[in-house]
């Protein structure tokens, strides 16, 4: 079983080192500890003065490799580290995600009566996010009603659900937990004009004079109550906007959505990516800003079950060493990803060779070093990601980013 390490550096002054390492499932920790000390150097590893946990949860020496929470691809430190952040905004009734920036995907808890901070600064935030723009962000609930503030004196405004709000670079989405409304709202019913509804009253009005019968009178009030109720209705649908949609939107519902399949039997699920006919997509610009863009694209690609398997060709691997979780799965499908390779028609015979359902990632500083066969691609700016589809359209779109 594969996990993470996290472990002091006394190179680095002490900072915690991530070290991905493999341990036989059902030996316990007390046998794994000698063997962590040793491929790390730590030796606190080796006594029991440090308690290894998996996020807040310590385990004990007789805990076995492969039991919850030690599981394949957790992150093992030495002692309690914070809560995961996700699985708590996964079941909350609201959390604030992180939709679109340069550092997306992130969701954080809004606690009903308290405060929680998004901030591009460690000191003071719940959620950090790499965004050198972003100022501090403070999202609090009283009631029903989630308002937001931007910076320690701003004031607070009604933050509404699934209403974009961008602050610096980075645009927050309040999203609230799946309800068992349809994925599609229902057609809206048309009350029709108010003459329509006021025909029947009129005409009851006449008729209890006439006939001298009151009651006739309240019979043609039916009509016009059905109309103005169903208008309330509509314009309550109206107000709290469609219903949710079961689909992916962005990186912050694929964490979602990966934090709900642990501890639930969910059906796997990705996020669409614009590939062209034959399976391919490029990301070009500046480097600095197309890697972080062409991480999102794998991580959108493999969803919550890991749905393809990851190769890289690449001529420095290291930005791609965290695909090594994906390099060895039994799924058939497989996900390419070309950064600068070091045989590059060996990637023009795989392409040509390999079905639409194999897909291909190239990485480019311009257009130049796209292939032909490549028809879609990504182009990164500082200010905009703009799609090029291989039908020739271009349309500005969100900037999915992931941040190393």
């Amino acid at each position: 079983m594969r996990f993470t390490l996290l472990h002091p550096d006394p190179a680095r002054g002490g900072t915690l080192r991530a070290t991905d390492v493999e341990a036989d499932v059902g030996v316990p920790v007390s046998a794994v500890r000698p063997a962590l000390a040793r491929v790390t150097g730590y030796a606190g590893w080796a006594g029991t003065d440090v308690p290894p946990a998996v996020d807040d949860v310590v385990l004990d020496d007789h805990h076995l490799v492969g039991q919850p929470p030690f599981v394949d691809g957790c992150v093992l430190r030495p002692g309690a580290g914070p809560p995961p952040l996700a699985p708590a905004a996964a079941h909350a009734a609201w959390h604030v995600a992180v939709v679109a920036g340069p550092d997306c995907g992130g969701v954080l808890t809004v606690p009903s009566g308290g405060v929680a901070t998004v901030g591009s600064e460690p000191a003071g935030s719940a959620l950090v996010v790499r965004d050198p723009t972003l100022p501090r962000v403070q999202v609090r609930r009283r009631g029903r009603r989630v308002r937001l503030r931007v910076g320690r004196r701003g004031r607070w405004r009604r933050l509404r659900p699934d209403r974009a709000r961008r602050v610096g670079a980075t645009t927050l989405v309040l999203r609230g937990a799946p309800s068992e409304r349809p994925a599609v709202d229902p057609p809206p019913v048309d009350p029709g004009r108010p003459s329509v509804w006021l025909a029947p009253l009129v005409g009851s009005v006449a008729l209890a004079l006439v006939f001298r019968q009151p009651v006739l009178a309240l019979a043609g009030l039916a009509m016009p109550l059905v109309g103005l109720g169903t208008a309330a209705a509509a314009r309550v649908r109206r107000r709290r906007g469609p219903a949710r949609d079961a689909r992916l939107r962005d990186l912050a519902d694929l964490t979602v959505a990966t934090a709900r399949a642990v501890t639930a039997p969910l059906d796997p699920v990705t996020l669409a990516q614009p590939w062209d006919p034959g399976g391919s997509l490029a990301v070009v610009g500046p480097r600095a800003l197309a890697l972080p863009v062409a991480r999102a694209v794998v991580v959108g690609a493999l969803g919550t079950h890991l749905a393809a398997t990851v190769t890289v060709h690449a001529r420095h691997p290291d930005p791609w060493a965290w695909c090594v979780w994906a390099s060895e799965g039994t799924v058939p499908d497989r996900l390419v990803v070309v950064d600068d390779p070091a045989d590059p028609a060996a990637v023009a015979r795989w392409r040509a060779g390999a079905p639409a359902a194999h897909h291909l990632l190239v990485l480019a500083e311009d257009a130049r070093g796209v292939p032909a066969w490549c028809r879609a691609r990504l182009e990164v700016g500082p200010g905009a990601v703009r799609l090029r589809t291989a039908a020739g359209a271009a349309n500005d779109v969100p900037r999915q980013a992931v941040s190393a």
